[in-house]
């Protein structure tokens, strides 16, 4: 890429909804003919990353139907590179298990491949749920022991919240951050909290920070929008 291309793409990226130098199309999915999407969809595909929702029409995220579209054409990709129908089954269900584009995207290049590998399972815990944890790996409900090196303990995270208030700071009155947020949460702007004066957290709770692209949230924030213009200078 040239560099003259650098400046162009960031001041680009603080005109789209969610930070990337791409955004919604400004027409509806079923403005077009079958074969505009169909075509459409292959385009965004070959680009990669978040494109496939994030660069197309402006209704896919809030359109049932749009979604349910945009669902199918990715169950379609999937099926294409995995062989076992009930892996198929598991890992694409013909009915979606949400809407695409409320949880976190899996940007991956080779993950369904993988699937395909001999050395490889994947277990339904809906459908036959780990019973205990033994020696040598794990029981489910039909009493079969998968042997395991490693056992990873998939709990979750404390996000936006944690990276904070796991810090103790203390506001004003020697209260620490996790003791008043037990109370419940509140920001002003996303940014700061009463009691810590001078403290800004540009990437934390009640901000864009979970529905745009993460550097250019905390950049836009901190240099055109917010920080900068707190200076009386």
């Amino acid at each position: 890429m040239k560099e003259e291309m650098y400046p162009i793409l960031f001041r680009r990226r603080l005109q789209t909804a969610i930070g990337f130098q791409y955004d919604y199309l400004h027409r509806g999915l079923f403005d077009m003919s079958p074969e505009e999407r169909y075509l459409l969809f292959e385009e965004l595909w070959s680009k990669g990353g978040l494109q496939c929702i994030y660069g197309s029409c402006n209704d896919i995220v809030t359109n049932e139907q749009a979604n349910a579209e945009a669902y199918v054409f990715w169950r379609k990709k999937v099926l294409e590179r995995v062989r076992d129908p009930e892996m198929q089954h598991k890992l694409a269900p013909e009915k979606p298990p949400h809407p695409v584009g409320v949880k976190r995207h899996s940007l991956e290049q080779s993950y369904y491949e993988v699937f395909n590998q001999p050395n490889v399972d994947l277990i339904d815990l809906n459908e036959n749920p780990i019973v205990d944890v033994v020696p040598k790996g794990v029981t489910t409900r039909d009493g079969v022991v998968h042997e395991l090196d490693v056992l990873v303990l998939a709990t979750g995270f404390d996000a936006l919240t944690g990276s904070i208030s796991q810090i103790d700071i203390k506001d004003t009155d020697g209260v620490s951050i996790g003791d008043r947020w037990k109370k419940g949460l509140s920001t002003y702007l996303g940014m700061t909290v009463t009691g810590y004066p001078n403290m800004f957290f540009p990437y934390g709770l009640h901000g864009p920070t979970a529905l745009c692209n993460g550097p250019t949230c905390v950049v836009s924030l901190i240099t055109n929008h917010f920080l900068i213009n707190t200076n009386p200078q």
